[in-house]
């Protein structure tokens, strides 16, 4: 049941001889292998008794090493993939245990994340006026407009993110019009990415990539 992974040094007589040890439950198929439940360091005539107490396996180790163990020895895990990734302490790798539409229900749910930073990101206007597109901000525009209008006003003192501009009623449509423009093509991306998803493949899905479609902050007509 158990294995060597290192021969413990010899100390000075009169002292306690410790064996530091990976207590580890044994993979099915292959004993030598799996994932460790804890490290202790106990004297070394308590060895047996304690993999004996905990049920476990157990392999040597020279300090509190972080890994699995793998054929008798500790080993770093790979890196892992994503938070859904289980080990696999036969094949060795990370697995994801996910269904195909479990794994694309949770790319939805990144695409949305995704269009919502870039709806609310911002954009630049062509005379280098960053423009606030958060929801407030748009309806605070609308505001604007409707109420310059009412008011007969001609222009106005607006303030941008990146300073204070002095904008004729028309230019403020303007703004309206090109947060309308961006707004709806962050939208129209996120449905692109929802009508590829549907006919991904468990062997296309890894590699699809969420970060293109999305509009340049600069010019919402382009795209990335």
């Amino acid at each position: 049941m158990t294995s060597t992974q290192e021969t413990m040094p010899p100390v000075a007589d009169g002292l306690p001889v410790l064996a530091t040890l990976a207590l580890y439950k044994p993979t099915a198929g292959r004993p030598t292998s799996g994932e460790i439940q804890m490290t202790t360091t106990v004297d070394e005539s308590r060895v047996e008794y304690v993999a004996q107490m905990s049920g476990l396996a157990y392999v040597r180790v020279s300090s509190h090493q972080t890994g699995y163990v793998c054929d008798g020895v500790v080993v770093p895990y790979p890196q892992r993939p994503s938070e859904a990734h289980v080990f696999d302490f036969v094949a060795d790798t990370w697995v994801d245990p996910r269904t195909l539409e479990q794994r694309k229900d949770a790319m939805r749910a990144l695409v949305a994340q995704r269009r919502w930073e870039a709806e609310t990101g911002g954009i630049t206007m062509p005379n280098g006026m960053r423009v606030l597109t958060g929801r407030a901000d748009r309806d605070n525009i609308a505001a604007l407009i409707l109420t310059a209008e009412a008011a007969g006003i001609a222009a106005v003192d607006f303030k941008a993110a990146n300073g204070w501009g002095h904008l004729t009623l028309e230019e403020v449509r303007e703004v309206a019009r090109a947060i309308a423009l961006h707004v709806q093509a962050c939208f129209s991306a996120e449905r692109a990415h929802h009508d590829a998803m549907k006919d991904l493949t468990e062997a296309e899905i890894d590699a699809y990539d969420l970060a293109t479609l999305w509009p340049l902050t600069h010019n919402s007509i382009e795209t990335q």
